[in-house]
């Protein structure tokens, strides 16, 4: 299978960032965007089985946080 060379930008410091070169990133990670939901929970389904001695595995540790935070009235970004 052939490699794809997509054009990369050129700026070593983000202040040397030209408008193309932002143009440039953004085209590169919009297969990336378009997946990340996908990956976020494939990254969460890894805490599933991982108990670690616990009586729960860290999936469901997440979960219960998450609820608790959520019932306590902590924002989405906090809860998330």
């Amino acid at each position: 299978m052939g490699e794809v060379h997509l054009a990369r930008a050129q700026f070593h410091t983000m202040v040397e960032g030209t408008k193309e070169d932002w143009a440039c990133i953004n085209e590169a990670m919009k297969p990336f965007i378009a997946e990340l939901p996908d990956r976020v929970l494939a990254h969460l389904r890894l805490l599933e089985g991982d108990c670690g001695g616990f009586a729960v595995d860290r999936m469901e540790h997440c979960l219960q946080t998450a609820t608790r935070a959520h019932r306590d009235g902590r924002d989405e970004e906090y809860v998330v």
